[in-house]
């Protein structure tokens, strides 16, 4: 399936930046002129934070607190709770989440404890805009499911719709289409009511990506033409291009060449109209490969040098070395006569194509994208292959997969390497202190004893008292040499265990298939589908190393990472399984700390051992409940259970075995830190394995 390969909306950044500033400056200025500390100013600060967060959060966030300070000066709750989302909003274009809700439910106990419902509602829409951003689609579920039963209630007709199109989006995200259908219905249904009978485009444009999804493509251009009227009737120009490109990718899904080239042309049009350079490209090279699959070569090589020639405009080296790639492989099909017609000998064909495809992998190099060079690489190695040089097909093929296996980039394996060679170091030094301790204990022993034997002569009164002593303070040392030496031991098993969890978090074969789906995703020119897998497991990756450093994280970040390896599994396995998170309302998810990715070896063992070889739909259940002081983490599968895992599954039992032992080891430690009853308890199910973590309950206050 081929999607557009660049965004679809962008903006003028320069104006925009120009206009955010000049905007700033006024506020600025009305705010050094205003310096009484009543309402005026309050909103003056508000304003200048929200401005500054499409341009520089770090200040957004400053003025957000000198506004927080100013309402509550004014004893004004609301005013508090408003100027608590735009610190919220700061917080995540920041890239910290966790502070961002953390400041947002301030926010939304303030508005519900006011019984505001409206800003209420309007922040919890906002919540879930974020969630969705950060691709926590079930927590963007829950908050917009709670904001749309507070617009119901304000009968809000707009906020209805405007919601259940974000619902239907998230459903979308986690492959759950009808249910995405439904709430894309819904919201259809009610925009056509409040605008007079007309339906919204946008929405219109949604349910035609679901039944794409769908492969149910004569249905998406039903509702892909309904968008495109709908965006004619207003004369939107700038949807009317993204329609036309929706529809080109449609039809040429539907095998109808004619048509999808016809609508790329259209959206060409709107494209040069707006001068929308970014998107104009995306579309020529869509065009370029329409062309060639109708053999029209001339035509699809003007597409890809326009491309080309746009690019280079703005020096995306990216786009330019998938150009390049395009470039060769039409060279690579194109019959002698259009050679000729190009001034190029058939005999000079493959010096043509290697030239364009050489050109390709250093701009590839200089965009630092392994997954790039690997792609342009594997292109290489079938170019020689056609070419009959396969000692340089193989060579390509190589280092194709090389790039592939080394995506792991080079700063996480710096970090590691670290973390390896301080932990080397810290145990070395800590042994050698225990043993010079030792050594040094027993020579001021030998010392005193010779004392005792020396003074013993004068009295044996005083010589059985000193001896006594003596002896006392003997012992006394030698027991704290000893526990020093506990101490040293203890402390080298805490690093080491740490260093085998997080090389057990970080498992190669997971690293290895999640670069294959990614580069998978780039074979088919699924870019976007690409970008997102990649970016999400850039960011599992940093997660893992980040929360390894921690000794304990809060119950909501390591929740966080575990859903993102499971989404990321999902996805790999084309939604083989679902997954489901409860936990107890009586946990406060923020202030709760546990162990970081504790879970993790048990979900893992789950989908891989559990769930792989299980015929039909798998399903975890992650269930979080308090017991006594013991915070109880379960792990539930439906899968097929530990006896058929252990006769079907042999070659795998040591690397279950070692993530049990390294948790086991983690558990152990835990119980001799803070003297608990930590376990973990495994039980058959009539259909998969329940695991039980029993930690204790800690709490950050």
């Amino acid at each position: 399936m081929r999607k557009n390969i660049l965004l679809a909306f962008f903006c003028s950044v320069s104006m925009a930046s120009f206009a955010q500033q000049k905007k700033i400056d006024s506020l600025i200025n009305e705010l050094n002129k205003h310096t009484q500390q009543d309402t005026t100013r309050y909103f003056l600060l508000k304003n200048i934070a929200r401005t500054y967060n499409n341009s520089d959060p770090e200040k957004a966030l400053q003025t957000a607190d000198q506004a927080i300070e100013l309402a509550r000066k004014l004893n004004d709750q609301i005013k508090v709770a408003s100027a608590l989302t735009t610190k919220g909003i700061s917080y995540h274009k920041l890239g910290k989440d966790s502070l961002a809700f953390i400041v947002l439910n301030q926010a939304l106990d303030i508005y519900t404890k006011a019984g505001d419902q409206q800003h209420a509602a309007d922040l919890l829409f906002n919540m879930g805009y974020i969630y969705f951003d950060i691709a926590n689609y079930y927590e963007a579920l829950k908050s917009h499911t709670a904001a749309l039963k507070l617009y119901e209630q304000l009968n809000k007709l707009q906020e209805q719709a405007d919601v259940l199109n974000s619902i239907g989006n998230s459903y979308l995200r986690l492959g759950a289409y009808p249910a995405s259908l439904e709430s894309y219905f819904r919201a259809l249904k009610i925009y056509t009511q409040i605008n007079s009978g007309e339906p919204n485009s946008m929405v219109l444009t949604n349910i035609g990506n679901v039944y794409y999804h769908l492969s149910d493509f004569s249905k998406s251009l039903q509702y892909h033409l309904q968008a495109v009227k709908a965006d004619e009737l207003t004369d939107n120009k700038e949807n009317l291009a993204h329609d036309y490109d929706n529809l080109g990718n449609t039809y040429d899904e539907m095998k109808n060449l004619d048509k999808a080239l016809e609508y790329y042309q259209k959206a060409l049009a709107l494209y040069k109209i707006s001068n929308d350079q970014r998107n104009m490209a995306a579309t020529l090279m869509n065009s370029a490969v329409i062309s060639l699959k109708m053999k029209q070569y001339d035509t699809s090589l003007n597409y890809l040098q326009r491309a080309l020639q746009i690019c280079e405009s703005y020096t995306d080296e990216y786009k330019m070395s998938a150009i390049l790639d395009g470039i060769g492989s039409l060279f690579m099909q194109a019959p002698d006569a259009f050679l000729l017609s190009h001034g190029i000998a058939p005999a000079n064909r493959n010096a043509t194509v290697n030239k364009y495809l050489e050109q390709s992998i250093k701009l590839a190099a200089k965009t630092g994208s392994l997954i790039k060079q690997a792609a342009t690489l594997e292109l290489m190695s079938k170019a020689y292959e056609k070419q009959g040089n396969f000692v340089k097909a193989l060579t390509s093929y190589k280092q194709s997969v090389a790039f592939k296996d080394s995506a792991l980039n080079d700063e996480t394996k710096q970090k590691t390497t670290r973390q390896e060679m301080q932990f080397e170091f810290d145990k070395k030094e800590a042994l050698t202190k225990a043993e010079t301790d030792r050594k040094q204990i027993i020579a001021t022993a030998e010392i005193k004893q010779q004392q005792t034997v020396k003074n013993a002569t004068i009295a044996g009164a005083v010589v059985l008292l000193i001896a006594a002593i003596s002896v006392f303070v003997f012992y006394k040392r030698k027991r704290d040499a000893q526990q020093q030496q506990k101490d040293a031991e203890f402390k080298t098993e805490v690093a080491d265990t740490e260093m085998k969890a997080l090389r057990s978090q970080m498992n190669p074969h997971f690293i290895f298939n999640s670069l294959n789906s990614i580069s998978d995703y780039v074979s088919k020119n699924d870019i976007k589908a690409a970008d997102y897998y990649l970016t999400r497991f850039a960011k599992l990756m940093r997660m893992i190393l980040e929360n390894s450093e921690q000794k304990e994280v809060s119950l909501y970040e390591d929740l966080k990472a575990l859903e993102l390896y499971m989404q990321l599994e999902s996805m790999r396995m084309k939604n083989k399984f679902s997954y489901q998170i409860i936990i107890e309302e009586d946990i406060d998810q923020e202030n709760t700390m546990i162990p970081p990715l504790i879970l993790q070896p048990f979900v893992e063992n789950s989908i891989w051992h559990g769930i792989s070889k299980k015929e039909g739909q798998g399903k975890i259940l992650i269930h979080i409940k308090k017991e006594g002081d013991l915070l109880n983490c379960i792990v539930e599968d439906n899968g097929i259970g530990r006896e058929r895992s252990r006769n079907t599954e042999k070659p795998n039992l040591e690397r279950k075995s070692l993530g049990m032992k390294i948790t086991k080891a983690r558990i152990d430690i835990i119980n001799k830190l803070k003297k608990s009853k930590a376990a973990i308890e495994l039980s058959d199910l009539a259909e998969g394995l329940r695991v039980e973590v029993k930690i204790p309950l800690e709490l950050s206050f």
